[in-house]
C-alpha cells in the first residue's frame, strides 16, 4: 500500500500521462490535455470504521468514489453475497448523507438489492453501479437484474459495465463481441 507522499510522487512522476480527478472539471481538463484522469476510490466503506467524519478526510485526500459495501455485510449495509439483505443501516444513511454533502460518489456495484434501493432513494445526488453485468446474461450474485438497472437509471444514476469474464455466460471464453453485446443490452434496458 502506498502512503500519501508516495501517491503524490507517483502523480508527479507521471504528470505527462495522468492527472488526479477531484471534480468534473478535472475530467474535462484531462481530455483536453490528452491525459488519463485518475479517480481514487474505495471498494468498501469499512475504512470509515464507525466515523462519518472520515468521509470528509478521505475526500480531502482525493477519494472520489466509495462502494457502500464489498460483497458482504458491513456497518453501512448488506453486500450482494449476503443471504439476508436488511438494507441500509442507520449509520449507512449517515454515510450516504455525508458522501452527498462532500461530493463522494456512492457506488453500489457490490451492494445487495435492498441496500442498493435504499441508497438510491436516500441519496440526494446520483449514485452508480460503476462496474456490473446484467443478470439476464448470466445468473450471478454480483450481476444486476433489469429491474435494478432500470431503477438506478430512473433515479438519474449511472451504470457502468465491467469486462470481468466470470460475470458473463461464456466465462473465460468471452470475446469483445460478448462485452459489446452486454453494453448494448444495458443501453436497451435503460432506454
Amino acid at each position: 500500500m502506498r502512503n500519501i507522499a508516495q501517491w503524490k510522487r507517483w502523480f508527479a512522476d507521471n504528470a505527462d500521462l495522468i492527472t488526479p480527478v477531484r471534480a468534473t472539471a478535472d475530467i474535462r481538463r484531462a481530455k483536453v490535455e490528452g491525459k488519463t484522469g485518475i479517480i481514487l476510490g474505495f471498494q468498501n466503506t469499512s475504512a470509515l470504521e464507525d466515523q462519518t467524519g472520515y468521509v470528509l478526510l478521505f475526500k480531502e485526500l482525493g477519494v472520489g468514489v466509495m462502494q457502500i459495501t464489498y460483497n458482504t455485510q458491513n456497518l453501512a449495509g448488506a453486500g450482494c453475497y449476503e443471504p439476508h439483505d436488511g438494507g441500509l443501516s442507520g449509520f449507512g444513511r449517515e454515510v450516504v448523507a455525508e458522501m452527498n454533502r462532500v461530493g463522494v460518489l456512492c457506488d453500489l456495484s457490490h451492494a445487495g438489492i435492498v441496500t442498493s434501493r435504499d441508497v438510491i432513494l436516500a441519496s440526494n445526488r446520483p449514485v452508480a453501479y460503476t462496474h456490473i453485468m446484467p443478470a439476464a446474461l448470466k445468473a450471478h450474485p454480483r450481476n444486476k437484474s433489469d429491474e435494478e438497472i432500470r431503477f438506478i437509471a430512473d433515479h438519474d444514476g449511472f451504470v457502468g459495465v465491467t469486462m470481468f469474464p466470470p460475470f458473463l455466460a461464456r466465462g473465460n471464453e468471452v470475446t469483445v463481441e460478448d462485452y459489446v453485446a452486454a453494453i448494448d443490452y444495458v443501453i436497451r434496458v435503460v432506454q
